[in-house]
């Protein structure tokens, strides 16, 4: 029986290891669609996906590579890559849009302005196009490429003064639904929801004061009433804080230039501190 025993635990472990390899598959799946729906999917594709296997898969080297064929043949079907793109080939490709992501776009200084920015970023996808060919590109990259173009879309029809807030409301939600029947998806579940009320908060406060009841009604439609009073209760601290510190550094700006007046350096110092102290206590800034 001992040496019965003993063979039996030489044995290879393949069931074993095949199972923790398709373990994490469902969820690794799952998280491709939400990393999909990043807007820096389309810039880091390679760099985001290995992150995803690192995670997802664990450190043995056989293990991870069966994972990385799992991954792609959820690809494969999920995407319905061409025949002639082959595991090695798809990354590879990823790989390269890395690279000129790179060189296009974080080489170039992003500060000087949202325009340039803009002119930049189109030049370094029509290179990635250029990678992949465009109905590969548009099937990789058009969720990401949609939510990365959103907010602008959002700001202008927020800006937008001769359109009615309802045709407004109507043009976003449009938008929203032409992104979810053309990848297939459902915003909800693949990015936060409280985003989506964002920018609807932002298309409406660009045409009308919103009270709170109109706002927790938005925030609700998306979130859920749970998480609308939290995000409120936590903006609505926020807020107060913001104004009770904005009096205490307009209370504090009086005070240091009238005892400037009338103090040396050494007791405008020490008499400031004291200022402080005592308006920390006011204004409940501790």
């Amino acid at each position: 029986m001992a040496g019965a025993s003993t063979g039996a635990a030489a044995q290879p472990r393949e069931p074993e290891a095949r199972f923790l390899v398709a373990q994490p598959s469902h969820s690794l799946g799952q998280a491709y669609e939400r990393a999909a729906a990043r807007g820096d999917f389309g810039m880091a594709p390679g760099r985001i996906l290995e992150s995803l296997l690192d995670r997802y898969c664990g450190s043995p080297q056989r293990g991870a590579d069966e994972c990385r064929e799992h991954l792609f043949a959820y690809l494969q079907e999920r995407l319905a890559l061409p025949e002639e793109v082959t595991s090695a080939a798809f990354w590879s490709m990823l790989e390269r849009i890395d690279a000129e992501f790179d060189r296009l776009v974080t080489s170039n200084p992003r500060s000087r302005s949202d325009a340039e920015f803009l002119a930049v970023h189109g030049r370094f996808r029509e290179a990635r196009r250029d990678i992949v060919g465009a109905a590969l590109d548009r099937r990789l990259f058009g969720l990401s490429d949609d939510l990365l173009d959103l907010p602008q879309r959002v700001g202008e029809l927020a800006g937008d003064s001769r359109m009615p807030l309802e045709q407004k409301l109507a043009a976003y939600q449009d938008a929203l639904q032409r992104i979810e029947h053309e990848h297939g998806v459902r915003l909800m579940s693949v990015m936060e929801p409280v985003e989506l009320a964002r920018h609807e908060l932002r298309i409406r406060e660009a045409a009308d004061v919103l009270g709170p009841e109109q706002r927790r009604e938005v925030l609700e439609r998306y979130t859920g009433p749970e998480y609308a009073r939290r995000y409120l209760d936590y903006h609505q601290e926020q807020q107060t804080r913001s104004e009770r510190l904005k009096a205490f550094n307009q209370e504090r700006d009086l005070l240091l230039k009238q005892l400037a007046s009338e103090s040396s350096p050494e007791q405008l110092r020490q008499r400031m501190l004291a200022v402080d102290q005592r308006l920390f206590e006011k204004y409940d800034l501790q």
